[in-house]
């Protein structure tokens, strides 16, 4: 199985050396990530659904502290992550199909937003009745299959033990990681970070819940 020689995470189709977060990090951010992701832990810790290496011991249970602008206070145990290798192939689509359309705009708006596609084969059908050029039509048929793999990437996310993340002492979604086991001998472990949306979703009280993330005020792990 190919991993990416910098932070050692399993590689997409059509990658070479460097997953996608990689090859557009800047050189500091290629460190953090080769840290981040190659940590030798002290001992694993175990669950229903993961096989987290953490620094922490097993019995730690850790939350976070959350202050929301409108004043609330909650206090989440669980936060929800995505495939990374998913994300990294919606990324691919969505800077292929931006490049395809070009900056192709209707009396809507710039077609470049995959929330836009999703379920809209008919309403592609009719733009692309009303286009000539062979490029922007190639543009939108991506962008519609963009949309499809953030559909994927969403229904495939997993709520994760706050102590099973890493990076989650800091206020910065991109820096948190979990992982899944690997399914074999021959595979790597899953990595699993945030989708990139405006919402994180998280777990309070058991019940999963979405936060606008630049409503959150003040972020505490206790």
């Amino acid at each position: 199985m190919r991993a990416c020689i910098n932070c050692g995470m399993k590689l997409a189709q059509g990658e070479t050396e460097l997953c996608y977060p990689c090859s557009k990090a800047s050189p500091q951010e290629k460190i953090r990530r080769k840290e981040t992701t190659n940590v030798k832990p002290d001992r694993p810790i175990k669950g229903p659904h993961i096989n987290v290496l953490n620094r922490l011991p097993a019995t730690v249970e850790r939350k976070l502290l959350l202050s929301l602008s409108s004043g609330q206070q909650l206090t989440v145990s669980k936060l929800m992550l995505f495939p990374e290798q998913y994300i990294q192939q919606f990324l691919t689509l969505k800077a292929k199909a931006q490049e395809e359309l070009g900056g192709f705009s209707s009396g809507i708006g710039f077609w470049g937003s995959p929330e836009w596609a999703i379920g809209g084969a008919a309403a592609l059908g009719l733009v692309e009745s009303l286009i000539s050029n062979a490029k922007t039509k190639k543009g939108l048929e991506t962008l519609n299959e963009a949309a499809r793999m953030q559909a994927k990437m969403r229904s495939m996310g997993v709520f994760f033990e706050i102590h099973s993340i890493s990076g989650n002492w800091q206020h910065d979604p991109y820096a948190w990681r979990a992982f899944q086991p690997a399914e074999d001998a021959d595979s790597v472990p899953t990595s699993f970070i945030h989708s990139g949306d405006e919402f994180i979703w998280v777990e309070i009280a058991e019940l999963p819940t979405a936060i606008r993330w630049s409503s959150v005020l003040s972020y505490q792990l206790t």
